[in-house]
C-alpha cells in the first residue's frame, strides 16, 4: 500500500468529521 494513499484514507474520515462537527 503506497504511504500517499494511506494518507488519504485517513485525512478523508478526519476531514468527514471536521465538517459533520463544524455543522452548517
Amino acid at each position: 500500500m503506497r504511504s500517499e494513499f494511506r494518507v488519504l484514507v485517513l485525512a478523508y474520515p478526519c476531514d468527514l468529521y471536521e465538517r459533520e462537527r463544524g455543522g452548517d
